[in-house]
């Protein structure tokens, strides 16, 4: 996490997120991120005895879709189907982010 927040890459600063002033939080939203904790738990299948994997949950730390509003943004500008104003009120941003952790759930089988 702290390399894509020190390369100077700026195609990756929203990678990770700052939740607080310590906790830092993997953006599922981006493929690569997304990637990487996939790899993270083939890892462990391929290199260690273990009966099973058990994901309870990936939630964001916090509710507030100023959090992570950039991506909020990209998907409201490319949703072409919904006007801003039915885009909040039907909670597509809240099946937005559903959408990109159960990614992370279907690829990782």
């Amino acid at each position: 996490a702290k390399i894509w927040l020190t390369d100077n890459n700026t195609d990756n600063d929203r990678y990770v997120l700052r939740a607080g002033e310590k906790y830092l939080y993997y953006n599922p939203a981006y493929a690569d991120v997304r990637t990487l904790i996939i790899d993270g738990v083939r890892e462990i299948l391929d290199n260690y005895d273990v009966d099973a994997i058990h994901i309870d949950d990936y939630f964001y730390p916090t509710t507030a879709e100023s959090f992570d509003s950039v991506e909020y943004n990209i998907i409201k500008a490319t949703t072409t189907a919904f006007t801003s104003r039915c885009f909040i009120n039907t909670g597509i941003f809240s099946q937005k982010r559903r959408k990109y952790v159960w990614k992370i759930k279907r690829r990782k089988f």
